[in-house]
């Protein structure tokens, strides 16, 4: 199973593999109605599990304060891996506008110099030809605090620059409990290798017409 999202602001598509759930960030009245309803939906109603839902919508509303703190497009929840095999993680978009005062310094319009650039500013990074062209891809396991004990988390960080190299997307992908890269990295290489630039006439064949908004798809 796979879901299609996109972007209108951003120009770009994506395609995401098993269940998720989009959280709006444009109005915080909405956020919380939409990780009200996920947290019902994925928790049930029952009263003994009154706490885990408390935690549940704090940790979630949380996580979308960071996002809309970092000037995210979007904000997706991997509610499920397959049907009735469920797996948290998340994925934050960031658009990153260059700065006008630089905008006419640095305008990388080829696959060699948006690779160049990425190269340059992700020094650390593995640089990768995918379908929306050059990415740099940094991943690496974290520790979290979960109480008396510790968790693995993996983070991967996708940066690329669209067709105009005036602007970069930065996708932070978030997989709590995850304590190995290996497979998990590879899977979403092929999710950052589905992004298409809606305006980009080479993928206009291969993507919908109407293309729904990142923001919202509620919960209910």
């Amino acid at each position: 199973m796979t879901q299609t999202f996109g972007s209108a602001s951003a120009n770009f598509t994506i395609v995401l593999p098993g269940t998720w759930a989009n959280i709006p960030l444009h109005d915080r009245d909405e956020t919380q109605r939409a990780v009200a309803a996920l947290v019902k939906r994925q928790v049930g109603k029952d009263d003994r599990l009154a706490r885990l839902r408390r935690e549940a919508k704090t940790s979630l509303t949380e996580l979308a304060d960071k996002a809309v703190a970092a000037n995210a497009l979007g904000l997706s929840l991997w509610l499920e891996l397959v049907p009735g095999m469920p797996f948290p993680g998340s994925l934050v978009v960031e658009n990153l506008e260059q700065p006008a005062s630089e905008a006419e310094i640095l305008i990388p319009r080829s696959d060699d110099e948006r690779a160049a650039v990425l190269a340059d500013l992700f020094p650390d990074a593995t640089i990768l030809d995918l379908g929306p062209g050059p990415v740099a891809r940094s991943a690496w396991l974290a520790r979290i605090d979960a109480g008396e004990s510790t968790v693995s988390d993996l983070k991967i960080v996708y940066s690329l620059l669209d067709v105009t190299g005036a602007r970069m997307l930065r996708f932070v992908v978030d997989l709590p409990t995850v304590d190995r890269l290996e497979n998990y990295v590879d899977l979403f290489d092929l999710v950052i290798d589905s992004v298409r630039w809606i305006d980009d006439a080479d993928s206009a064949s291969a993507e919908p017409a109407s293309v729904p908004e990142v923001e919202v798809a509620d919960a209910r």
